[in-house]
């Protein structure tokens, strides 16, 4: 108690400094602790539909698909090793055999629509979005709300359903994720003083209009746009098929420029047989090739012209797989490339290659011959062999180093430029 009472006392000053420096210490840890917390939150999460080889993910997708009485499509189990993250649906197996009815199942246009998407009826990134809002107006016209739901809620709970089921026949394009997520904004910012067919008027029309908007009028716009890029004499190569493409092409032939078009194609789809039939019913002169060929025909070429499935925000672009092929090929014959799309398709996300997230096509098709008359379908007999595996990518990814322009309804510029693109559309938007 003596050596106590001998203590020196502290001034206030210096328990004020105590008080200070034990303040400024918890308040350091607090923070040390929110940036930890904020490190584990901001890990990006890994999609589901690029997790297939994950059986933690498949039997939690399985469960949350039962609840919504759709059904899971088995997976292909013969899968090259680098793509074994994908889905690579089994064709044999049917999607609708165990759908049920009532008021809980899907509704007709949407697995109409969804078995025409797996069999391959309706192709092409802007004939599968008008389908897809074609069947989602008539799922908002026939929607009926039970009176202790609201409209909003149930018509995303159905939303959710038919979307869910759709990627189980084919995974969704980059135009199909942006017209649901328009559908959605649309759906969230209903005004709630309105009466529920009211609301279904502003949703079908909106989405009558995003079709009209950013589909038909975007490919007038992109076709006047690429017609004062050809020139009398042009021999213009492009790949594939797209509705953009041959739009443009068959305008440029009314306007009376004399060009010729190199049509170039890849199994095992054939994609260029259906631009091939258009451009010559419509008098276009035309030459058709495989893409094994086309080094011989590139030094006569004076432009390339493709469409594609979607564009990046670092300005990679998606197309079908081949394209980056040609592009390369252009880029070393010192030919320009130019890519048609509609700011409708561009993506937010980022991508660099092929084969992270992808779409995985019938392996079968790759082993079937172009002509089984000529030649016999061997390999799809030996498909039962474990030694015997096919990859069947659908789509590839080319770098804007190969891009020498991109045009849109918006004009003309460069791949690297979409993010800005994205925020001009914004604020067109907004207006």
């Amino acid at each position: 108690m003596m050596g106590d009472e001998n203590k020196p006392k502290k001034s206030k000053s210096e328990l004020k400094a105590e008080r200070r420096a034990k303040q400024e210490a918890e308040r350091a840890a607090k923070a040390a602790k929110r940036v930890d917390a904020g490190k584990k939150k901001s890990l990006p999460s890994v999609p589901a539909n690029i997790q297939a080889d994950n059986p933690q993910v498949v039997r939690k997708v399985t469960k949350q698909l039962e609840k919504q009485m759709v059904v899971r499509h088995a997976d292909e189990q013969k899968k090259v090793n680098m793509v074994v993250h994908l889905h690579q649906y089994d064709r044999t197996s049917s999607i609708t055999r165990s759908i049920g009815f009532g008021k809980q199942a899907i509704h007709p246009a949407i697995v109409q629509v969804g078995l025409k998407y797996s069999q391959g009826f309706i192709t092409g990134s802007n004939a599968r979005c008008i389908a897809l809002v074609d069947a989602l107006c008539h799922l908002i016209k026939d929607i009926k709300t039970p009176k202790d739901k609201m409209f909003k809620f149930h018509l995303e709970s159905k939303l959710k359903q038919s979307i869910n089921y759709v990627e189980q026949c084919r995974p969704k394009s980059i135009s199909m994720g942006n017209a649901i997520k328009f559908l959605r904004s649309k759906l969230y910012n209903l005004p709630s003083d309105i009466t529920e067919d009211e609301s279904k008027d502003v949703l079908i029309s909106a989405l009558r209009m995003f079709v009209k908007e950013n589909i038909e009028l975007a490919g007038i716009a992109i076709s006047k746009s690429v017609i004062t890029k050809i020139r009398s004499g042009d021999n213009i190569l492009t790949f594939g098929s797209s509705s953009v493409v041959s739009r443009l092409l068959c305008d440029a032939y009314n306007s009376g420029i004399d060009f010729t078009v190199t049509i170039v194609d890849a199994r095992p789809k054939l994609c260029g047989v259906d631009m091939l039939e258009k451009l010559v019913h419509h008098g276009v002169k035309c030459t058709y090739l495989h893409i094994t060929a086309i080094s011989h025909v590139m030094p006569r070429i004076t432009k390339v012209i493709c469409g594609a499935h979607g564009i990046f925000s670092n300005g990679y672009v998606m197309g079908t797989v081949g394209l980056a092929s040609v592009c390369m090929m252009a880029n070393f014959a010192n030919v320009p490339v130019i890519i048609c799309c509609e700011v409708y398709k561009f993506s937010e996300h980022v991508q660099t290659d092929s084969f992270v997230k992808n779409e995985l096509g019938d392996p079968r098709d790759v082993l079937t011959p172009h002509n089984v008359q000529h030649k016999k379908a061997v390999l799809p007999e030996m498909w039962d062999k474990d030694c015997l595996k096919a990859l069947n990518i659908t789509y590839d990814v080319t770098p804007p180093k190969y891009i020498s322009m991109v045009v849109t309804e918006l004009g003309q510029f460069p791949s690297l430029s979409v993010p800005a693109v994205l925020r001009m559309r914004s604020k067109i938007s907004a207006y």
